[in-house]
Parts: C-alpha cells; sequence; structure tokens
C-alpha cells in the first residue's frame, strides 16, 4: 500500500507551527530523525506511529495518508468511466455518475469540477433556473476551495457563461476574472519549449487562438446584424 508520510508530516507541521526539534523531543528521538522522515530517507518506528497521530490529533490512517489513497483511486476510476461515457456521447450518464460521485466525496475539487462539466453538458439553452443555480453554487464553491489554476480557471468559464443572460453584472464580473490571452499555459509554454517538444506547442497554441476566433466571428453574427462585408472588415480592422 502507497504512502505519504513525508509530505503529511511536514504538512501537520508547519500547520501547527511546530517544528522538527520540538517534535523530536516530544518523541525522545534527534531533530536529524524527524528531517530523514520528511525527506522520505526513513520511516519511524511502528510504534511511534500512535503517538505521533495523537501528537497532531489525527488518526494513523491519516497520518499515513491511507484514506486519501482509497480516495484517490476512487476517484480516479470516476474519471476513467466518465470519459467512457463523453466519448459515447452519453451525457445523462455522465451527469449520473458524478452525482454519485459528489454523493461520496462532496468536498473534493475533483468532483466539484466534474459535476459541474457534466450538468453544463446536460443543460438546455438558455440554462434552466434549477441547473443554472446548481452550477452557479458548484463554481463558487470550486473558487473558494481550489488552488489549482487549470480548476478555477474552468469555474470562472462556467460561471461567466452561466450568468450570461441571467445576471449580465455577474457575467462581466467573472470575464474580468479570466487570464489574459497573452499569459495563458499554453501561450507561455510555446514560448520556452524548444526542439519538437516547443514546435508542438506552437503547433497547440495556434489551433487553440484558430478555434477561438471562429467562435469569435460565429459570435458576431448573433450579436448584431451584419452583412459579411461589414463583419469580415472588423475581423481584419485589427490587423490593418
Amino acid at each position: 500500500m502507497e504512502i505519504n508520510l513525508k509530505g503529511k508530516l511536514r504538512a501537520l507541521r508547519q500547520q501547527k507551527n511546530i517544528t522538527q526539534e520540538a517534535l523530536a523531543n516530544h518523541l525522545g528521538i534527534t531533530p536529524q530523525s524527524v528531517g530523514k522522515w520528511e525527506r522520505g530517507e526513513g520511516f519511524p518506528d511502528i510504534t511511534l506511529l500512535p503517538k505521533i497521530a495523537f501528537y497532531f490529533d489525527v488518526t494513523v490512517d491519516e497520518l499515513l495518508c491511507i484514506d486519501q489513497v482509497r480516495v484517490d483511486k476512487a476517484i480516479t476510476e470516476y474519471e476513467r468511466q466518465a470519459a467512457i461515457y463523453l466519448n459515447n456521447g452519453e451525457n445523462e450518464k455522465n451527469l449520473e455518475l458524478w452525482e454519485k460521485a459528489h454523493a461520496e466525496f462532496p468536498n473534493d475539487c475533483r468532483v466539484i469540477e466534474g459535476l459541474m462539466f457534466a450538468i453544463n453538458r446536460e443543460m438546455d439553452y438558455p440554462c434552466p433556473k434549477d441547473k443554472a443555480e446548481r452550477i452557479i453554487a458548484l463554481g463558487e464553491e470550486l473558487l473558494e476551495k481550489s488552488t489549482d489554476s487549470l480548476q478555477r480557471a474552468n469555474a470562472i468559464q462556467y460561471l461567466c457563461y452561466t450568468y450570461d443572460g441571467i445576471d449580465n453584472e455577474k457575467a462581466l464580473y467573472y470575464a474580468n476574472m479570466g487570464g489574459s490571452i497573452h499569459a495563458t499555459r499554453d501561450e507561455l509554454k510555446s514560448k520556452i519549449l524548444q526542439g519538437e517538444e516547443g514546435v508542438d506547442a506552437c503547433q497547440s497554441y495556434i489551433e487553440t487562438l484558430i478555434h477561438s476566433a471562429a467562435l469569435s466571428a460565429v459570435g458576431m453574427t448573433f450579436k448584431i446584424k451584419f452583412s459579411p462585408g461589414k463583419i469580415l472588415r472588423h475581423i481584419l480592422s485589427p490587423l490593418t
């Protein structure tokens, strides 16, 4: 069974503002031993585990991250099954799957994001009130809990699109939270990567830009009545 004592022990120490020396004194060992545990170069005697867990007010399973291993394995399986449903266009089954996952792991950011995406895939436009309220609640919860940049970007996108047509002020608020096109992950990677990897990154970024430009051009036709020539002039004007 995979365990992650080194990361958990360091996190517990930092959360409670406890030094390696203080923990070592409590256990009657040397600070060097604690340092080795946190670097993954050693493991405490099994008889010390209950004492360490009690000191930090956690269970031994929590200390060894055994429960988190189980959670990660279960969520990975949910993600695997969701990918199959999405590839088959089975959006309803995908939504049912993430509803089940959310009932089991309601506080996991991966599950919150998965459910938010599944509701969005299943909804009609304009978004029904009940579904809009759920997407908004999930998106705001994700922004509050997640430190993952991609999860946060997805939450902002869903919140912006869901509020569009419901509360334009809120939609604009979340639109302004989005990143600049000149500082996206794909753009930055296209600049710093070299060789074949760099070429692939540039191609991926160009494809993203073309796709976004095409969607924006199509979107213009729904916002105001333009003649084809006028639309073309609007598209080309920044380039001249």
